[in-house]
């Protein structure tokens, strides 16, 4: 069984990567105002999906190694996604009666990321 120190410089990256994708979803919200609806935050989860399904078989098939693939998907797209705030939207929109809104931002952010991640994993598969 590995130490935790010996997985210490991944854990580094993987913290680094997720600084940075954090900061990204930070500058993405001042640059698409969402006052009505949640745009900045659907527009994150829905380029983090496109890019974690565009990343993973591009990044083996560039022969990354599964370290900087780990720091790429788990550490800068899991900064840059973000659930807890799509469920905290959602949720407020149901709590405030504004059912119709919350249903499509739901619909909008499942099948959406679903799409992106697909459409990424095509992209980045091998022809």
């Amino acid at each position: 069984m590995d130490s935790v120190f010996s997985r210490l410089p991944l854990l580094l990256a993987v913290c680094l990567a997720g600084a940075l994708g954090s900061g990204a979803r930070y500058l993405l919200s001042i640059a698409i105002p969402s006052r009505e609806f949640p745009f900045a935050t659907l527009s994150v989860n829905l380029i983090g999906s496109f890019m974690m399904g565009f990343v993973m078989p591009w990044g083996v098939r560039q022969q990354w190694s599964p370290q900087a693939l780990t720091a790429v998907t788990t550490g800068l797209l899991g900064g840059f996604t973000t659930y807890s705030a799509f469920n905290a939207q959602a949720t407020v929109y149901f709590q405030t009666g504004a059912w119709r809104t919350g249903i499509i931002y739901m619909i909008a952010t499942i099948a959406g990321c679903m799409m992106g991640g697909l459409a990424g994993y095509a992209l980045g598969s091998p022809r």
